[in-house]
């Protein structure tokens, strides 16, 4: 008996350990292979039983958007419209489509976000009158929705010179910078697993044996792919608060921000965030696209900026190196050499 709970236990540990091995893979995966894994889960035969089984049984896999998560789907139109001939399927996913366009601007960004983007299960009659929709327009919308999206998936980064790849964009909003994924699988949200509907669907033999063994994996690739999502989502939100006044243009540089004091306010490793974003970027309002390792300046920017502030007062560009090191140490504190503030001016 007590061997067999030994290992029990040591199965359970092992399936735990690669359980996190794999998240911390999903951190560091890139775009591609993040977006890739997602589609190949999601058509999986297994996956689409779980998540609506037959014989109208509880759901064992549903979506979960997370709070504050948005989808940039102005941005989506744009890069669809901008995509050269033949990058998107063949008929386009906008031509003859204005109808639907049109009314998807009718009901409001509320309403298409809702009962168009999420996976609510609202019936159709319900949404439409929730909409302000005949059956046949509301139809037409989310035949629209469908294919737009699996076309969207397919398009090509719009930058592929650079060595990183944009993820989201940041809007103006009534209380800050506002973070919108630049694809519906960020967007979509996290699959929350109902282990109690999952025994009932074995237990009801809705799961064959070949499923059940195929079962572990296709969790654990659920698990991998909510760590990414989740972990992703808390950098961009930390990042739009710490960072707020340059992204929204009010300040030429970031501000000072340390990588390891950031994880730690997050419960994340250094490591995980430092994965997270290493690779990826974002627009800012203005256009212009930052990685979003530029948003974790060291000490050099800091100085920057101090010796920035000092400059532009009255009569600052006429002081001397040494006077301007002197100022640094009375006004802030900071102490640094003629020669350093030389080397920090010659950047401004």
């Amino acid at each position: 008996m007590r061997k067999k709970r030994s290992l029990k236990l040591e199965l359970s540990a092992r399936v735990s350990l690669e359980a996190t091995l794999r998240a911390a893979r999903m951190m560091a995966a890139g775009e591609d292979e993040f977006l890739a894994l997602e589609k190949t889960v999601e058509d999986d035969p297994l996956f689409k039983k779980l998540v609506r089984p037959p014989g109208g049984a509880a759901p064992a896999v549903k979506r979960r958007r997370q709070g504050g998560v948005n989808f940039a789907w102005g941005l989506a139109l744009d890069r669809s419209l901008e995509a050269e001939p033949g990058e998107v399927p063949a008929g386009g996913m906008l031509e003859g489509r204005e109808a639907a366009l049109a009314l998807i601007k009718k009901i409001g960004p509320g309403n298409f976000e809702r009962y168009f983007l999420s996976d609510e299960a609202v019936p159709a009659a319900e949404a439409a009158a929730a909409c302000g929709l005949a059956p046949e327009e509301f139809a037409d919308i989310r035949a629209f929705t469908a294919s737009f999206l699996a076309a969207h998936e397919r398009l090509q980064p719009r930058i592929q010179s650079r060595p990183f790849a944009a993820v989201a964009a940041v809007a103006a909003g009534p209380r800050g910078p506002e973070i919108s994924y630049l694809s519906s699988r960020y967007a979509r949200g996290t699959y929350d697993v109902d282990l109690a509907a999952l025994r009932g669907l074995g237990s009801s033999g809705l799961i064959s044996a070949e499923e059940r063994r195929r079962l572990r994996p296709l969790l654990a690739a659920l698990r991998a792919l909510n760590s990414k999502k989740r972990g992703l989502t808390l950098l961009l939100a930390a990042l739009a608060g710490r960072q707020a006044d340059f992204l929204m243009g009010r300040i030429p540089s970031p501000r000072p921000l340390s990588m390891t004091a950031l994880a730690a306010d997050l419960g994340l490793s250094a490591g995980s965030v430092s994965r997270l974003a290493a690779g990826r970027s974002l627009f800012l309002p203005s256009g212009e696209e930052i990685s979003l390792r530029s948003l974790f300046p060291g000490k050099g920017v800091r100085s920057i900026d101090r010796i920035r502030d000092i400059l532009i007062q009255k009569g600052g560009d006429k002081l001397t190196d040494g006077e301007v090191a002197a100022r640094l140490r009375e006004k802030y504190g900071l102490r640094l050499s003629r020669r350093t503030v030389n080397h920090y001016r010659g950047r401004i």
